[in-house]
């Protein structure tokens, strides 16, 4: 009974090919290329097959036993391999040296069955196929079959398993050309000719603006982002914007929200890539700020990229710890001020700024410290130039020099004319006349300035009366200082 059964799923083939039965109507899909059906041909125990080098990379999509194989209601049995042997087996000499890449079984008659196996150029792909029973498609041409893959050319080859992959995958195969070949229906799609950018990542967010990123195989002219609230759909949907290089700075962003963007290339006027995958990010809050803060006179403070030593206000952008949201930060400066005013009385010099700590220095003697002298009045015990160090909220400043002129042997402080000392016009607005009242012998003069330097010195004086040329010089306050024997002669000398 059995027997009588297979005879007549034969009777049946040869008359379906009578027919010339053949329906790829209404078919998305590209199909490889088939000879015509010739006649069915049950193999009770074996499993027969296609194979073929492949030309080019390309996906198969969907795999199908051609309607003419059955009744119209046997279900499918399909195993795809890949063949690992240089030159494959040549049956009945099977090789075990395969990869499986979908087995299929039971699967309803007539309908193609949706897989996704990519298929990479030079790899050797075989399709094993039965109906339920051992029912097939032969083709009249045999084989090999000349057919195609888009453009590129295909050989497709007799294959053969002596596994019934009714029962499971198989686990052998060999090759043996026939000249009536099997049918198999085998659907594609080729890689895109403008491919879909990928890796898509986001830097540099700001509360209005965000830097995206992408690598895209091929060479792409331009590219379209499309951005909006996360869970849009780029096919309905969405802002856009135009990127002729990457990175992108997208602006005009909502502050505190959430995008959700794609990317597609275009490689040429109608070629234009799929959408990317989807990515993300959030946009930061528009954080501004306000400090205050104070530096001591001469002191320096950094503000981020900026060093500050001015009073002022100051703006800067500092990075968050994630470095992508960053905040804006305006900074008042001011600069501590100590009041370096010092008053005189005499021979008693007074610093203006109060509750502080204090320090006279000797300005004729490279600021030296004056031991003890760390009141806010000093009472100088000799003609010079004196100033203080005050210290005061963390903070240091110096006043300037102050002179102080004693008669040498009173130790009070002179007339303003002098009174062994006689200059004038004083003030005056270039050359002084100096009188000493005493006469000297082999007396020496010294002018510094308010600072303590040196400004002039002579030797061997012996006329009481001689001039002092401040001509060329700043205005201000000059010490003049005349020494002979024992006997020290001050006073200053005031330019205008």
């Amino acid at each position: 009974m059995f027997m009588k059964i297979k005879y007549f799923r034969l009777f049946v083939y040869v008359f379906g090919f009578g027919l010339g039965m053949s329906c790829f109507e209404g078919r998305s899909q590209t199909m490889i290329p088939i000879g015509p059906h010739l006649f069915g041909f049950p193999d009770f125990f074996q499993t027969p097959g296609v194979w073929f080098e492949a030309p080019v990379d390309f996906t198969i999509t969907g795999l199908r036993i051609p309607e003419e194989a059955g009744y119209g209601f046997e279900p499918q049995f399909i195993h795809v391999i890949r063949i690992n042997d240089a030159v494959p087996a040549d049956g009945p000499n099977w090789s075990t040296n395969i990869t499986s890449l979908q087995y299929i079984a039971n699967a309803p008659f007539n309908v193609i069955q949706t897989v996704n196996i990519p298929v990479q150029a030079g790899q050797k792909i075989g399709i094993l196929a039965r109906l339920e029973g051992g029912g097939q498609s032969r083709m009249g041409t045999g084989t090999p079959y000349i057919s195609s893959i888009g453009t590129a050319t295909v050989t497709l080859k007799s294959l053969h398993s002596p596994d019934n992959i009714e029962v499971g995958p198989a686990t052998e195969y060999g090759t043996t050309e026939l000249a009536d070949g099997i049918r198999m229906e085998i659907y594609y799609t080729l890689p895109p000719s403008c491919v879909a950018p990928a890796t898509l990542s986001s830097a540099d967010i700001k509360a209005n603006t965000a830097l995206l990123d992408w690598t895209q195989a091929g060479t792409a002219a331009q590219w379209q982002v499309r951005y909006s609230i996360p869970g849009f759909d780029p096919l309905l949907t969405g802002a856009d914007a135009w990127a002729s290089a990457t990175p992108y700075a997208l602006n005009n962003l909502r502050a505190a929200s959430d995008y959700d963007w794609y990317v597609r290339a275009v490689c040429a006027p109608g070629d234009t890539s799929a959408w990317s995958a989807v990515a993300g990010f959030r946009t930061c809050d528009s954080i501004f700020s306000v400090k205050a803060d104070t530096i001591c006179p001469g002191g320096v403070y950094l503000f981020g990229t900026q060093t500050l030593t001015a009073a002022g206000g100051y703006d800067e952008i500092f990075a968050s710890a994630t470095g992508n949201c960053d905040s804006m930060v305006h900074l008042d400066l001011s600069i501590r001020q100590i009041d370096t005013i010092v008053t005189q009385s005499g021979p008693v010099l007074t610093a203006q700024e109060d509750n502080a700590a204090y320090q006279w220095l000797d300005c004729n003697d490279n600021l030296r410290m004056i031991p003890g002298a760390t009141g806010r009045d000093y009472t100088a015990t000799t003609s010079g130039l004196f100033a203080v160090a005050i210290t005061t909220g963390g903070c240091s400043d110096t006043s300037g020099c102050y002179p102080v002129i004693l008669a040498p042997s009173s130790g009070v402080p002179e007339a303003a004319d002098g009174s062994r000392l006689r200059i004038y016009p004083n003030p005056g607005n270039g050359v002084f006349t100096v009188m000493v009242r005493q006469p000297l012998q082999q007396a020496s003069l010294r002018l510094t300035n308010l600072l303590g330097q040196t400004l002039e010195t002579r030797t061997q004086l012996g006329d009481q009366t001689f001039t002092v040329d401040l001509t060329g010089r700043a205005e201000g306050v000059y010490l003049l200082s005349i020494t002979d024997g024992d006997n020290t002669y001050a006073g200053h000398l005031i330019k205008k």
